[in-house]
């Protein structure tokens, strides 16, 4: 029997009509986020089965609109187990640059910076880094500076910093550098706050 989650995801790829899952997000969701609070059931784990089918299913990746399942991963986090968030990791990584909505790609960049926040999360984006061009290319410096903010370990911090002064170097199109050097202002506004 095929999900509810699927059935609807499916509908809003084919036709372009995503009022479907719309409703069935707003039914499901708890919106706990990072932070649970306290009472929420597990996400089934056949959404999580689901999410990583879709991201094999070409038109899938080149919706306009692939974004609103990514934001589910992001606002059920809590709610997502830990070894499903594991086989979610370097699906993400991987289909990064596959997706066309830029929407799509600033969600995957929050994601490994931030949610994950993690060694395994900054070595999948050095993969990014070493393989994208273009628009997509311009959201990594947030997913750096995400890492440098939200990661727990000071080397994982330091590494993270180093490629955003990487990202900022002469050697990178303009419109990555000027990100780049944002991000690098807003953490050493941070450091100076604190």
């Amino acid at each position: 029997m095929v999900s509810d989650f699927r059935k609807f995801a499916t509908f809003g790829i084919d036709t372009g009509d995503w009022a479907l899952f719309d409703d069935w997000n707003l039914h499901e969701s708890t919106f706990c986020d990072k932070h649970p609070y306290g009472d929420e059931v597990p996400l089934e784990p056949s959404v999580i089965r689901d999410v990583l089918d879709l991201m094999n299913y070409e038109p899938f990746l080149a919706s306009d609109r692939a974004y609103i399942v990514l934001k589910l991963i992001e606002t059920e986090w809590g709610r997502i187990e830990s070894d499903q968030r594991e086989f979610l990791l370097p699906v993400l990584a991987e289909k990064y640059e596959k997706f066309r909505s830029s929407m799509s790609h600033f969600l995957i960049a929050e994601l490994l910076g931030e949610y994950y926040a993690s060694e395994t999360s900054f070595t999948l984006l050095l993969s990014i880094k070493s393989r994208v061009t273009g628009p997509p290319r311009v959201l990594l410096p947030m997913a750096f500076s995400l890492i440098v903010r939200y990661s727990l370990e000071n080397s994982l911090k330091k590494k993270a910093k180093e490629t955003l002064y990487d990202l900022a170097s002469i050697n990178e199109p303009n419109d990555v550098r000027e990100e780049a050097g944002m991000y690098i202002r807003k953490l050493d506004q941070l450091e100076t706050s604190s």
